[in-house]
């Protein structure tokens, strides 16, 4: 099999599946999770357009006369697309990655919380709320 067709079929393939894990993990209000696995989404989709660049660009490199290719003109433009749909889900991943950490941490304090909460509640329950010191004898 060729090796672009491989590189194409594993970036659909990991897509796909950062997006259905994405998806999931929404659907189950696991807010953190859904947005570290959108960071890695779209860095995914990034790495793929800038591929994809760069592949065109070696194309329009080796189909140029050799003028160009002995840097005697300017090279060809990398592609056709602008810049912003290259940056785009890059930034996109920066803020994903950035919300997941946020969310992460409100997380693990409401979950400190409900811990601490719990305790409380279970010592109160069992009788852990009394105090544990031992009484002092009339003999001591």
């Amino acid at each position: 099999m060729s090796t672009a067709v491989l590189t194409v079929a594993i970036s659909v393939t990991l897509i796909a599946g950062l997006l259905a894990f994405t998806i999931v993990s929404l659907y189950r209000h696991r807010l953190s999770t859904a947005a570290l696995s959108a960071a890695g989404l779209f860095a995914t989709i990034h790495i793929t357009f800038v591929a994809l660049a760069w592949s065109e660009l070696a194309i329009a490199y080796l189909d140029a006369p050799l003028t160009v290719q002995r840097w005697e003109v300017a090279w060809p433009p990398i592609s056709s697309l602008s810049t912003m749909i290259y940056d785009a889900p890059a930034w996109a991943a920066i803020i994903s990655f950035m919300m997941s950490v946020v969310l992460g941490a409100i997380e693990w304090k409401r979950r400190r919380a409900a811990e601490k909460e719990m305790a409380a509640f279970l010592k109160y329950l069992f009788g852990g709320n009394e105090d544990t010191k031992p009484e002092k004898s009339e003999e001591d």
